[in-house]
């Protein structure tokens, strides 16, 4: 059983997709047939450069973070926050807090693609 299929996921579920909605209404929730995965997708634009973001909910979620991934234009993998596969680090492992939510997740991506643009990111 998926972490949305219990109660206790339902509603984090629930109430993630109105904090979404209300702050990003150009994300969508998808779910991933293959994976059973769910993942918010959607487009974000920083300094000029848009990119395909999604953040992908862990099959532990809440207990472990949700991954980023950034495409459209891809990011050099100029630094150790940036992978080949097109995820982002963008915070680390031992940082991650269940009460983190997706809308904390898209806030925190866009500080770090404007970190990275604005060339403050090492």
């Amino acid at each position: 059983m998926q972490w949305y299929q219990t109660p206790e996921g339902r509603e984090r579920l629930r109430l993630e997709t109105l904090q979404m909605n209300r702050y990003v209404p150009s994300f969508s929730l998808f779910h991933d047939d293959q994976t059973g995965k769910l993942l918010w997708c959607g487009s974000l634009k920083v300094d000029g450069h848009r990119h395909e973001v999604r953040l992908v909910y862990d099959n532990d979620h809440p207990y472990e973070k949700i991954t980023v991934f950034v495409f459209r234009e891809q990011l050099p993998c100029v630094n150790n926050h940036i992978h080949q596969d097109g995820s982002i680090c963008y915070i680390a492992n031992n940082e991650w807090n269940p009460e983190w939510t997706a809308y904390a997740v898209y806030v925190t991506t866009k500080r770090f693609l404007e970190e990275f643009w604005s060339g403050r990111m090492r």
